[in-house]
């Protein structure tokens, strides 16, 4: 009787069953005998600046990585938002090896030129020989200007201070930093070129500027700008001029009495023109100028006047400036206007409440919301029998055209107004 063998003691046949056992999972599996397991994907190449925020003439790092592997590779180009980048602005004009781990490191002097002078983000795009690439995100920031202070009078100097312009630097492969120009707008549109900066190692600048001794007191928005030089890239900023102060000492008296006036954040070294009051031109003791800070002081006799509110007014160049003024003990009672109408809105003589603006009124129109109809008032005797507008109604909307800006008292209210047409509620 034959025993049964064991596979244990007979090498041969354990190794032949084990052959077969594999090869019968391999079949099982779908996969034949011959086929052998997929090659490794190959690591992404990646491109890391530093720092990923920068400037114009400013150093940024960039490192590589997987790039190819032959040992041969080098950077054959780099481009800042589809621009390419000049040789000599890359590693200082040196040959950018890629070594046989795919890596590399190189610099980047940004240019100062577009589109590198525009903020926003660029894509910085590398590409080695072997024609692998890899891109990352390089980040220009907003310039910014600022004035300090924000409002000042004519003549005064304000100093404007600049952030993230291309930087000065003496590196190789820099270039010369472009200057600045700061320009001011009047309120007329006439632009002044007032300094002109160069930024510092950092990107800034702090310049002083005297505002244009034209700019009209109380001109609001005034725009300043600093402009890259051969550049569209202009950063704004706002500037206002102060509104002049017009001051009487006392503020009331009699006819004939002595009366300080005094003037401040006026054109500086200008002369003061005439000096009204009710209409009535008064004269100084002598010519009066304003000061280097745009101030005058000088004293005039109160003319022979009914007593009540008035408005003084004092010419300073092209400006027209007011203050109230109340005449007492003149002994004549001033004469009241006619009685407003018994209706809801209290209304007034149109002629008696504009006198202080004297010959400065053009004209003045209505418009009726419940009429739906335009009405008017013109001084000029031509227009007369065409005038249908004499009264004002507290409340009401007018259009008021006059020939130079000015500040008068109305309804004893001081009010400002510039040259052409004003909107004004009553």
């Amino acid at each position: 009787m034959l025993l049964p063998t064991s596979p244990l003691r007979h090498p041969r046949l354990l190794l032949a069953l084990l052959g077969l056992a594999a090869i019968s999972g391999l079949l099982i599996s779908g996969l034949q005998p011959s086929q052998t397991a997929a090659a490794p994907v190959a690591a992404a190449t990646a491109l890391v600046l530093s720092p990923a925020t920068a400037l114009a003439n400013q150093t940024v790092t960039l490192t590589g990585t997987n790039f190819s592997t032959s040992g041969t590779a080098s950077i054959s180009s780099i481009t800042i938002g589809g621009t390419a980048v000049a040789a000599d602005k890359i590693s200082s004009g040196t040959l950018v090896a890629v070594d046989s781990a795919g890596n590399f490191f190189a610099t980047l002097m940004i240019p100062v030129t577009a589109p590198y002078l525009a903020p926003g983000a660029q894509t910085v795009l590398v590409t080695d020989s072997d024609g692998k690439q890899a891109s990352a995100t390089l980040t220009i920031p907003k310039p910014t200007l600022t004035l300090a202070p924000a409002a000042s009078r004519a003549g005064a100097t304000v100093t404007a201070t600049g952030t993230n312009y291309p930087k000065y630097s003496t590196r190789l492969g820099s270039d010369a930093p472009p200057s600045v120009r700061i320009e001011y707008r009047l309120p007329n549109l006439t632009v002044k070129r007032v300094v002109t900066a160069i930024p510092d190692s950092s990107g800034n600048f702090k310049v002083s500027f005297v505002v244009p001794r034209d700019a009209p007191a109380g001109s609001k928005d005034n725009l300043v700008t600093a402009t890259i030089a051969g550049t569209s890239t202009k950063v704004e900023a706002k500037h206002t001029v102060d509104d002049a102060v017009l001051s009487l000492r006392p503020a009331s008296g009699a006819p004939e009495a002595e009366i300080t006036v005094s003037g401040s954040k006026l054109k500086p070294y200008t002369a003061v023109g005439s000096l009204t009051m009710g209409n009535l031109k008064m004269r100084t003791t002598a010519n009066v100028y304003t000061d280097a800070d745009g101030s005058f002081s000088a004293t005039f006799v109160v003319p022979q006047l009914e007593d009540g509110l008035y408005g003084f007014t004092a010419e300073v160049g092209d400006g027209r400036y007011s203050a109230a003024f109340t005449v007492v003990g003149s002994g004549i009672a001033l004469a009241e206007p006619p009685p407003a109408p018994a209706e809801l809105s209290r209304s007034i003589g149109l002629v008696w409440a504009l006198r202080p603006m004297g010959d400065t009124l053009v004209r003045v129109f209505h418009f009726d919301q419940g009429l739906r109809g335009w009405s008017f008032y013109d001084p000029r005797p031509i227009f007369e029998k065409h005038v249908d507008l004499l009264e004002l109604v507290e409340g009401e909307i007018y259009w008021v055209e006059v020939v130079s800006d000015q500040q008068v008292v109305l309804d004893r209210k001081m009010r400002t107004f510039y040259r052409g047409w004003n909107l004004i509620s009553w």
